[in-house]
C-alpha cells in the first residue's frame, strides 16, 4: 500500500496484525475468552466509521484504537515502528520508514485560525501548513520535513534548532 492510497484519518492497532477471516478483522483478547472486532466489511457502510457505528448499535464488542492520526506527519512521527494501522476505508497496513530527509526549522510568521484547524505560514516558504492546534505562545518556530520539492509540518518548537535529518 502506498501513502497516496491512504484514506485519512488513520487509527493505530496493535504490534501484530489482526486476524482477517471472511472480511472480518478482529483480535482475540488476552484471556482468549472473547474477540474484539476491528472492522466487518460484510456490514453495510462505505467507510470504517459507518460500519463501526452500526456494529456498536448491535452491541458488538469492538477493538478501541488508542490513537487517531490525521496527517501524514503524524504517521511519520509515530514512535513504535511495529504498529499496525487501519485507514478510514478499512485497509490494514504497517508503515515502514525507509528514507532519510532533512528536517529544517523556520520562524512562524503568521497563524490563521479557521474552523477546526489553524493555518501556519513560515518564513521563506510560500506554502501554508495545516494543524489541528495552534502553536503556543512560546513556540515561534516550525520544524519542516523536506521531501523532494514539498514540505511537511513536523511540529512546533520554542527555538530555532540546528537543521538535522529524520527517517520517514
Amino acid at each position: 500500500m502506498q501513502l497516496k492510497e491512504i484514506v485519512w484519518p488513520v487509527y493505530s492497532l496493535k504490534t501484530f496484525s489482526p486476524i482477517i477471516e471472511e472480511n472480518v478483522s478482529y483480535y482475540v483478547t488476552k484471556d482468549s475468552k472473547s474477540i474484539e472486532i476491528v472492522d466487518d466489511k460484510n456490514v453495510p457502510g462505505d467507510n470504517l466509521s459507518k460500519r463501526r457505528l452500526l456494529l456498536r448499535s448491535q452491541k458488538v464488542n469492538l477493538f478501541i484504537p488508542k490513537y487517531a492520526l490525521f496527517f501524514i506527519a503524524d504517521l511519520i512521527k509515530f514512535k513504535n515502528r511495529n504498529i499496525w494501522f487501519i485507514d478510514s476505508s478499512g485497509k490494514i497496513f504497517q508503515y515502514k520508514k525507509h528514507k532519510i530527509v532533512p528536517l529544517i526549522f523556520r520562524k512562524i510568521t503568521n497563524t490563521i485560525k479557521t474552523v477546526g484547524a489553524t493555518l501556519i505560514e513560515v518564513e521563506g516558504i510560500s506554502t501554508r501548513f495545516k494543524s489541528l492546534y495552534p502553536p503556543t505562545m512560546e513556540q515561534k518556530y516550525a520544524g519542516l520535513l523536506r521531501v523532494g520539492t514539498m514540505y511537511l509540518l513536523y511540529g512546533f518548537f520554542d527555538q530555532q534548532y540546528k537543521n538535522t535529518v529524520r527517517k520517514i
